[in-house]
């Protein structure tokens, strides 16, 4: 009896030890090139070369920042500001400070632009009426109804 209990164990931890000393397999990848071939089908003209220049609007931009340093972005505010004359005054502040300011100014609103925050808090000041939705021009170029 106690053989068979002697035999039955090393059966057991043999069953539970070898398993755990196998090499793990490797997975099977196999990377292949191929060479695509891209076939034109129907060539297209340009007429004529549009260039736009933008006209400088001019004024002053408020941007509360919550995701870069206004340090690190000022080359593309003097960018923005070569472009369009705009003057652009960055407010660096946390996520929380920019919900909690967007709503303490509700009735006189001092920023254009907010930057860097979770969508989710978007949806929320939106949902307050707290924002304005902005449609550029090529807004026009989406389709309508749900994609």
């Amino acid at each position: 009896m106690v053989k068979t209990f002697q035999s039955l164990l090393i059966l057991v931890l043999t069953g539970l030890l070898l398993p755990a000393c196998r090499p793990v397999p490797t997975p099977m990848v196999v990377t292949q090139e191929v060479e695509k071939q891209v076939v034109v089908t129907q060539e297209v003209k340009v007429e004529k070369i549009v260039e736009v220049t933008p006209e400088p609007i001019g004024g002053d931009l408020i941007l509360y920042s919550c995701l870069f340093d206004p340090d690190k972005l000022q080359v593309l505010f003097d960018a923005f500001k070569a472009q369009y004359g705009v003057n652009v005054t960055c407010l660096a502040m946390g996520s929380g400070e920019a919900l909690e300011r967007i709503r303490s100014e509700k009735d006189d609103p001092q920023g254009d632009v907010l930057f860097g925050i979770a969508n989710v808090a978007h949806v929320s000041l939106a949902a307050e009426g707290l924002t304005l939705p902005y449609q550029g021009s090529g807004w026009r170029m989406l389709p309508e109804g749900p994609l």
